[in-house]
């Protein structure tokens, strides 16, 4: 489906049309987050997936080249260890899986409201406050 332009995966939406996707789209971002050691700056051809319970049910679809802040947590004490800015691109869905590859574009420090979502890959629903991301690289 291509709508005013915007490449995007529908996944049980509920969008109704092409304008909403739009206006909705305009102001949103994601938050994905790993427990894996080795994610978000040493990950192969910066290409993964994410299982599909693992995205928020905030918004049921994804689209390409959305603003992302990538987060690294420890595993054990779930703290985030090092933040990155960037964007998503080349989402494929399958049924139970997401697959896309991303880029980052600098490391940053956060905010602590970026730290409290449960799920690993966020969709919200508003603009990326940039007063709370201080770019460090």
């Amino acid at each position: 489906m291509k709508l005013s332009g915007i490449s995007s995966i529908l996944l049980n939406s509920e969008i109704k049309d092409s304008k909403e996707l739009f206006q909705t789209v305009k102001k949103m971002y994601y938050i994905m987050t790993s427990f894996n050691p080795c994610f978000w700056d040493n990950v192969k051809n910066n290409s993964t997936y994410f299982f599909r319970d693992d995205i928020n049910q905030v918004l049921n679809y994804c689209v390409n080249n959305t603003p992302t802040i990538f987060l690294r947590a420890n595993k054990g004490s779930e703290l985030i260890e090092k933040a990155w800015i960037g964007k998503v691109h080349s989402i494929k869905a399958t049924q139970g899986i997401v697959y896309f590859s991303f880029h980052i574009d600098s490391r940053v420090e956060i905010d602590s409201e970026f730290k409290r979502l449960k799920k690993k890959w966020c969709i919200i629903k508003s603009e990326i406050d940039m007063s709370k991301i201080i770019k460090i690289e």
